[in-house]
């Protein structure tokens, strides 16, 4: 067995055993003699004790969570037999579904070869006592077809439901998965009281059980379809020979790069080391044959000499490995254009399943709600909330030169409350509202509510639409009511958004667009300095290298480097512990002290791999109702419900697109945006905060390059390698991706807080010069320094004004002596 793992199970095991305290003596007193005496314990069940000892608040719920991040993959029982369970990808949203409504969506990719058997989905949730089972339940829907509804009616445990896919459902490719909550209140009918409902989804148990499995996955274009661990991620396990040559490395994530790049995987989670891995996941190896016999035996028969890349596979394990013949590779350009001729002959052509939302939206281009996976629906609650998410580029400049545009088509029913309104949201933030306030009810079309751009930030923006929707009848609260209430809202999928053109231009150091799109490495040569060639650092790097390659969109190509990189170096990336870092790197890292991070990141203890392999639970079986299998377009869907909306009354379809807002809706919009405030102007800009380095496990920092221009170096540290791995391995979820901005970045990898400092923004690289682009920055600018501007245009109109009394007093001068001559 593999050592780390062993290693890791002894911790985890310690760690478990504290689960089993009595949690008020433990956390109010000092550790207890057992733990005390625990031999050489591993840095995190150290730092987990001492958290729980800092802070009480620490429950064991929490405890429970970090330990499902050491977790790699699930065995089950289905059918009488272990399987495993494919986890569904990593989400960038929590998983915990809030309020009267709320929904998750995501894309899941499946072989051919695993569809000639049986499929089930297993489903692991629990909710809040609040919740009514009779009023509320989940739906899961598969490619826009519901397989399954189940009552939510489970407060006090974990309920684990199991239900058969209907064949010919999924299919060979791109598939889409739904989890829709309809939830209602057990005693309360209050707005207040929707934000009491909520629905955990545990992602360690939710997922798909294949017959199949994946242990006939042996080409290229199946790998996107194999196994997950529970936080969603893909595990690569890159093999290169004990002595670790830089060579060897950057061939290996280079061929990292392109497997991740080719099967869309949103979350890998990459290793180094010289054995193959264990459990669900994938092994690469670039090299020679005889290389590859040394290191992994047992798959070096399957190796065919006429083929330069293929897939194998041992029948029984969940593992695939990815071999490329590296013999006489020549130099790394001419292997980085090899492995780009390979993966081009071999792309794979998709034409299964539903196809993955789109959410890079185009200047100019209108694209409907439900191409962005807000589907048409109507509603019968208080609170609707809903919303999609966007992209937009990584030198995005976020600035109110002009505004998006919604065009909605919605409509709602007649005896709201006369508060009633409609919210839009950015990023969190109240951009707009409408005011519903028809005694009749309304229906309307492509009503136009614009959205200051401002709001908006390079990389993923969501976008939320929020209907307060109470009505008189709500006082009673009659159960009736609850289960079966008349509709009251419409938002149809027709509605679209429209972006204008966007001004562009990259400020520097940032790490939100570095991670979100690659820039600046994305066009420029770039060292990636590693200053401990150990294992653990090297799994950091190659974790960190295939994220930026993913956010790039294409392989980028990257020169290894042992040891810090030269002063004259314009573009690198530095991962090390913090006690190996150059003095003149470590010094300057802004939002941090370096005597208290000194003393809080000692490296008098070892580290340890949190990444064990697999967890075994018990068998679970439930009864599943029999599926729907009808499936209608969405357009139809639309026809039939504005259709019926539009008989609330012939008068209230009228088309409002070029009508102005109402002295309602003109004062609740002025209102708001009065007292609620408006986003920071400067995207991704925050407060600058001290970065609490006793419980901040991995700093991340960006800075321009000593060479000066526009070169930027990239700091990833932590205290050891191992917990630097770890941090790297949550760097990647798209979760963690999202809350990343400004200069300096720490991340509490044991509860996945994000503390963010912006210090300065010194550079400014404009890379398009056109006339339009410029004007934009200009009017951007100048809406982001408004003080600016009106004391120029306060300036300007005194020296016009200046300029024309001299001028007439001087004309009248003039003409009072042309007077007097003549």
């Amino acid at each position: 067995m593999d050592p780390h793992i062993m290693t890791s199970a002894k911790h985890a095991a310690a760690i478990v055993a504290a689960l089993f305290l009595p949690v008020p003596a433990f956390a109010q007193t000092a550790l207890p003699a057992a733990i005390q005496s625990m031999p050489q314990p591993g840095e995190r069940a150290l730092l987990t004790l001492k958290r729980m000892n800092e802070q009480p608040s620490l429950t064991r719920d929490r405890l429970r969570q970090a330990l499902d991040t050491m977790t790699t993959g699930s065995i089950v029982q289905a059918g009488g037999r272990s399987r495993v369970l494919y986890h569904l990808p990593a989400s960038r949203r929590p998983l915990r579904l809030t309020g009267e409504r709320d929904e998750r969506r995501w894309t899941v990719k499946v072989a051919a070869q695993q569809l000639t058997g049986p499929v089930r989905f297993r489903l692991a949730y629990r909710n809040a006592v609040s919740v009514m089972p009779e009023a509320s339940h989940l739906r899961l829907e598969i490619n826009g077809t519901e397989v399954a509804q189940r009552p939510i009616s489970s407060a006090a445990r974990t309920r684990v439901s199991t239900f058969e896919v209907p064949p010919n459902l999924l299919m060979p490719g791109t598939n889409m998965v739904r989890l829709i909550a309809r939830q209602r209140h057990r005693v309360a009918c209050s707005l207040k009281a929707t934000h009491e409902l909520w629905t955990d989804i545990d992602a360690a148990g939710t997922g798909f059980i294949f017959d199949a499995g994946n242990a006939s996955l042996d080409s290229l274009s199946a790998v996107s379809a194999v196994a997950r661990n529970e936080a969603g991620q893909v595990r690569i396990n890159i093999i290169v020979p004990p002595e670790r040559p830089e060579a060897a490395v950057q061939a290996g994530i280079a061929l990292a790069q392109r497997v991740v790049l080719h099967a869309g995987f949103t979350a890998p989670l990459i290793s180094i080391s010289s054995q193959p891995g264990t459990g669900p996941g994938i092994d690469l190896y670039a090299g020679p044959r005889d290389g590859f016999v040394k290191l992994a035996s047992d798959y070096a028969a399957q190796w065919n000499r006429a083929v330069p890349l293929q897939v194998l596979a041992k029948d029984g394990h969940e593992r695939l490995t990815i071999v490329l013949d590296g013999k006489a590779t020549g130099s790394a350009t001419e292997f980085d254009q090899r492995l780009d001729a390979i993966f081009a002959a071999s792309r794979r052509v998709d034409t299964g399943g539903e196809r993955t939302v789109n959410q890079r939206l185009l200047a100019g281009q209108h694209i409907r709600f439900a191409d962005l996976g807000l589907n048409g629906e109507e509603f019968d609650g208080r609170l609707y909330r809903n919303g999609f998410d966007i992209t937009l580029p990584g030198d995005y400049f976020s600035a109110d030169y002009d505004s998006a545009e919604l065009n909605l088509t919605a409509g709602y029913s007649a005896g709201l409350a006369s508060d009633s309104r409609l919210i839009i949201r950015v990023n969190g933030t109240t951009v707009a509202g409408i005011a519903l306030a028809r005694r009749a009810g309304h229906l309307f079309h492509n009503k136009m509510v614009r959205l200051p751009l401002s709001n908006f930030r390079p990389g993923i923006n969501r976008v939320e639409i929020e209907a307060q929707v109470a009505n008189a009848a709500d006082r009673d609260c009659h159960p009736r009511r609850q289960i079966e209430d008349n509709k009251r809202f419409l938002i149809s999928g027709r509605s679209t958004i429209r972006l204008p053109k966007l001004a562009r231009v990259t400020r520097l150091p940032d790490l939100g667009p570095t991670l979100s799109s690659g820039y600046p490495y994305n066009d420029n040569s770039v060292t990636l300095a590693i200053t401990q060639p150990d294992f653990d650092h090297l799994s950091a790097a190659a974790t960190i290298a295939t994220r930026l390659a993913l956010s790039s969109g294409k392989p980028l190509p990257f020169d290894i480097r042992y040891g810090a990189p030269s002063a004259d170096t314009a573009h690198a990336i530095i991962i090390g512990a913090y006690h190996q870092l150059p003095f003149s790197v470590a010094e300057q890292i802004p939002g941090i002290e370096e005597a208290t991070i000194q003393t809080a990141w000692s490296p008098d203890l070892g580290g340890v791999d949190m990444f064990t392999t697999a967890s075994i639970s018990p068998a679970r079986t439930a009864s599943s109702l029999a599926p729907k299998v009808e499936k209608a377009r969405q357009q139809d869907d639309d026809d039939a419900l504005l259709e019926r909306w539009s008989r609330i009354r012939p008068e209230a379809t009228e088309e409002l697109e070029e009508k102005r807002p109402g002295l309602g809706e003109q004062f609740f919009d002025l209102s708001r945006s009065l007292f609620e405030g408006k986003a920071d102007r400067h995207a991704g800009a925050m407060p600058n905060h001290p970065i609490d380095a006793k419980h901040s496990h991995m700093v991340v920092n960006q800075r321009s390059a000593p060479v000066g221009g526009d070169g930027v170096w990239t700091i990833l540290t932590a205290r050891d390698g191992a917990t630097l791995r770890e941090g790297a391995a949550l760097l990647s979820r798209p979760s963690i991706m999202a809350q990343l901005h400004g200069e300096t970045v720490a991340i509490d990898t044991l509860d996945h807080t994000v503390t963010s400092t912006v210090v300065t923004q010194p550079v400014m690289v404009v890379r398009d010069w056109s006339p339009g682009n410029l004007k934009r920055l200009m009017a951007g600018w100048f809406s982001n320094h408004h003080f600016i501007f009106s004391a120029l245009l306060l300036g300007t109109l005194i020296s016009i004004a200046s300029l024309s009394s001299l001028v007439l007093r001087r004309s009248g001068v003039a003409k009072g002596e042309n007077c007097r001559h003549g």
